[in-house]
């Protein structure tokens, strides 16, 4: 998961090094691997609207699409840190627990990447 603050507080060198770093990530992820990209400022979002609340295979499609979104971000608004967190941890331990027991659940949650991006 790529979670990209989109707030009005980065400054444009910033949100261009967090851009760059956004793609080269998405750039090294094979079909077998899932991602999404969330974004916030004082709300959270999902720029790819079909693929919210959920974690999507990295196919080359499915990467364009996120390329696309992250090229077409308005910073905007204050940093709301709380808020992008907590919906991305929420995001990848329900994704990461769906039909799993507990232990398997946190087990399979500690081997996930997150990439929490703010320069």
């Amino acid at each position: 998961m790529i979670l990209l603050d989109s707030s009005s507080s980065m400054s444009d060198k910033s949100f261009e090094l967090a851009t760059a770093t956004a793609f080269n990530i998405l750039d090294t992820l094979g079909e077998n691997d899932f991602v999404n990209l969330i974004t916030f400022a004082e709300d959270v979002k999902t720029p790819v609207p079909c693929f919210k609340d959920r974690m999507v295979r990295a196919t080359p499609d499915n990467i364009q699409e996120i390329k696309s979104a992250v090229k077409a971000i308005k910073l905007e608004n204050n940093a709301n840190f709380t808020a992008g967190l907590e919906y991305a941890f929420s995001l990848l331990h329900k994704v990461s627990c769906l039909s799993l027991t507990h232990t398997s659940c946190l087990q399979l949650f500690h081997r996930c990447d997150f990439f929490y991006l703010s320069f």
